[in-house]
């Protein structure tokens, strides 16, 4: 499931929500399947707004890492586990310049349904990468991306 797929669903879930909301019975079978159902939406909304800020996040780290060979960008790994794979050192093109469709690749391997989400690199110089060493990013970036996520995610929260 992709970013958009994901945005798309929420709305919906959303939507279905709204309508329960505005739901009056007298019956109480009737209102019992509305709870129930109301409250797997939230718990599906949950997941899929975890799932949306952590792959929002993911896209960001790889678009902001800077760029030479692809190797450090290539070098983040997203998974419901830590991963401390590394690349060899080499040339990665398909992370140089337009990433989407490797970071699209790596979501699509996760899928929605994640009960965790990793984010990880261990790369033996992403510390240095993040102190700003390069020029491409040399007030790091990420703590940045983190950062941004967080309060993404604490203001989807605050919406739903």
């Amino acid at each position: 499931m992709d970013i958009a797929a994901i945005e798309s669903r929420r709305h919906a879930i959303k939507r279905r929500m709204a309508a329960l909301d505005r739901l009056s019975t007298s019956d109480a079978r009737a209102l019992d399947k509305a709870m129930t159902e109301m409250c797997a939406l939230y718990a599906e909304y949950a997941r899929s707004t975890v799932a949306l800020v952590a792959f929002e996040a993911y896209r960001t780290l790889v678009e902001r890492t800077p760029e030479d060979t692809g190797r450090a960008r290539t070098s983040w790994n997203l998974g419901a586990e830590p991963s401390d794979a590394v690349p060899p050192a080499g040339d990665y093109p398909e992370f140089r310049g337009d990433v989407s469709a490797a970071v699209e690749q790596a979501i699509a391997k996760v899928g929605a349904d994640a009960e965790l989400f990793s984010i990880t690199s261990d790369l033996d110089y992403m510390p240095f990468l993040e102190a700003g060493w390069s020029e491409q990013a040399p007030a790091g970036f990420i703590a940045l991306t983190f950062r941004e996520a967080a309060e993404q995610l604490g203001q989807m929260a605050r919406e739903a």
